[in-house]
């Protein structure tokens, strides 16, 4: 893969500052904002000049650190993975990260052995994901698909400066969501003074939900309801004959959903027999967590 000129420069060990280009973009942006063309502009053109230059000067920034990364990183002589291979083939590697700021080259050292894996260690320095999106943009994709489908998503990374298809927000939700479950039963863990640990077994999510009329005073009505219930006569004083239910009831509705882990039972835990084990010495049944009630 290709190396940036900048990065090749700084590996084969020229005398070059880090952030020049960052240091260059800056001065040219002071030097177009005190021009003539630009003090006669309006302030959402002025907003939209610096909008704009700034984002390119932030992602230059990204890239200048990232190349001084690469060139001040020292070569090992091998490296040793879990699998307990020693990598000592070493070579120069390249990726592109779209960032918040926009698409960076990642240049670094790359150690592989024969019918292995290569392994990177600036990239575990780095905490690079294994895709090309940054978890700055993860997490601007996710914020956006909970507010909407993924066309608004699309349009509201679009609206500021990050390009990301379609099809690519669906997929970075699907991998925000994978450690969900995981993250609740954590936090139930914690919050019960237990050490946290991942779920043995995976847990079945469940929604209860159940609703009454229930007769209300007529203050207590809706407008709309309350309008109707004045003009109904009823045929009895005391009590609403067959059918005469409209007009004097609200709804009130109870929902919650939590998630538990299967519960295996058997023929002694359903039919009543006479050797039924205590319950005192049966195991208890699995704690409802995550538990949202509205």
């Amino acid at each position: 893969m290709e190396r940036s000129n900048a990065a090749m420069r700084l590996v084969e060990g020229a005398a070059v500052a880090p952030f020049v280009q960052s240091t260059s973009l800056f001065e040219g942006m002071v030097k177009k904002l005190a021009g003539d063309d630009v003090l006669g502009l309006r302030h959402d053109a002025l907003e939209e000049l610096v909008g704009g230059e700034g984002r390119n000067l932030l992602r230059q920034l990204v890239q200048d650190h990232l190349e001084l990364r690469r060139a001040r990183e020292e070569q090992l002589e091998c490296v040793e993975g879990a699998d307990s291979v020693e990598r000592n083939h070493v070579r120069e590697r390249t990726r592109k990260l779209t960032t918040i700021f926009g698409e960076v080259e990642v240049d670094r050292l790359a150690y592989g052995q024969r019918g292995t894996t290569s392994l990177m260690p600036l990239d575990a320095q780095l905490n690079l994901p294994a895709d090309s999106f940054s978890y700055g943009v993860r997490k601007r994709a996710s914020l956006a698909v909970m507010q909407g489908s993924f066309d608004v998503a699309a349009d509201t990374l679009g609206r500021q400066g990050i390009n990301v298809a379609k099809r690519q927000i669906e997929e970075l939700a699907q991998r925000a969501a994978v450690d969900f479950d995981a993250y609740y039963a954590v936090r139930d863990q914690l919050a019960a003074g237990e050490p946290p640990s991942s779920p043995d077994e995976p847990e079945i999510v469940v929604l209860s939900t159940d609703a009454k009329g229930i007769v209300m005073i007529p203050n207590a009505l809706r407008d709309g309801t309350k309008k109707k219930a004045a003009t109904l006569v009823h045929k009895l004083e005391t009590r609403l004959s067959k059918g005469e239910q409209p007009n004097r009831k609200r709804m009130a509705q109870v929902a919650a959903v939590y998630d538990v882990k299967p519960y295996v039972r058997g023929i002694e835990d359903i039919v009543l027999l006479t050797r039924r084990v205590p319950d005192d010495k049966r195991p208890p049944p699995p704690r409802a967590t995550n538990k949202r009630v509205w």
